[in-house]
Formats: C-alpha cells, structure tokens, sequence
C-alpha cells in the first residue's frame, strides 16, 4: 500500500514539475520577448524624420573615407599632386553640399588638412603665390573651426603627421594589436 502511495505521490509531482517547467517556459519567453522590445524602443532614438538626416551624414563620412583612401593609394609623386588636387575639389563639392549637415565640421577638418598638404606641395614647386592661398584657406577653415593657434607651422606639422600616417602600410599599422 506505501509502494501505490510513493508511486502516485512521485507521479504527482513529475506532474507538477512539468508544469512548473512549461509555465516557466511560457511566462519567461514571453517577458523576454516584451523585455527585449522595450529595450529596443528605449534605444530608438532616431525618429523617422531623422533617419534621412543620419543618412547623408553617413554618406558624407564615406565620402570623406574614399577620398582619403584615394590620397593614400599612389605612390608616385606626379600622380600624387594631380590626385591631391582632385581630392580638394572633392572635398570642396562635399562642402558645398553639406552646409546644415552634422559633418559639416568634419569635410572641413579634412578639406583645411587638404589645403594645407596642396600649399606644402605648391612651396615644393615654387608656386609660393598659389601656396600662400591654399595656406589662407586652410587657416580660415581651422579659425572657423575654433581653433586657437592655426599658424602655418602648426598645420604643416599636423598635416606631415597625417600624411605619415597615411602613408604606414597597413601591416605595419596592426602589428602592435
């Protein structure tokens, strides 16, 4: 008679931790799934009039990348400064282009820097009037920016640096990773 009783006893509770198991299953898939939707609209910052703006923001940032990317593939020094100068007419057109966007100040960093390396590139030529233009424009650039010290010292130093490290092939770039 104990053996019937240990035998519906032990059933029983097979039977409600089945239950246990399915219910826990169900309730907690179903708070996950809300969870996880809530998560997801508390993140959601953007609304859908500002995904157009996100957009172009974005196409601007990889304009700006190609462009760069069009300034380190060359290695030979004539083609160099025809690409410099087409990479600052780029740069130019992107402006113009992007006066209310937020990368507003970005295609200006890089177009200043892009002054900059065309007026290092005209002083190697001894176009000092076309370099001292190029330098103009590239500090007027940096002063709208709100930079404090935009002399031509400072931006050349800036810009060797970049061109530089523009300039590390890749591997060499990931070796310290």
């Amino acid at each position: 008679m104990n053996k019937k009783l240990i035998g519906v006893w032990f059933s029983l509770a097979l039977v409600i931790m089945g239950a246990g198991i399915w219910l826990g299953y169900e309730v907690g898939f179903k708070f996950a799934g809300y969870w996880i939707e809530h998560q997801r609209k508390k993140q959601e910052i953007l609304s859908g009039l500002e995904w157009p703006r996100f957009d172009l923001t974005l196409s601007d940032l990889e304009a700006i990348g190609l462009l760069q990317f069009a300034l380190s593939i060359n290695d030979d020094k004539n083609q160099d400064q025809s690409n410099l100068i087409s990479v600052v007419k780029g740069y130019e057109h992107l402006k113009s282009q992007s006066n209310e966007r937020a990368s507003q100040r970005v295609v200006d960093l890089y177009l200043g820097f892009s002054y900059v390396e065309a007026s290092m590139m005209e002083e190697q030529k001894n176009n000092k009037k076309l370099a001292a233009v190029y330098m103009k424009s590239a500090q007027s650039l940096f002063q709208s920016l709100g930079w404090q010290d935009s002399s031509d010292d400072t931006l050349k130093s800036l810009a060797r640096r970049l061109v530089d490290i523009r300039n590390v092939p890749r591997h060499a770039r990931d070796v310290g990773k």
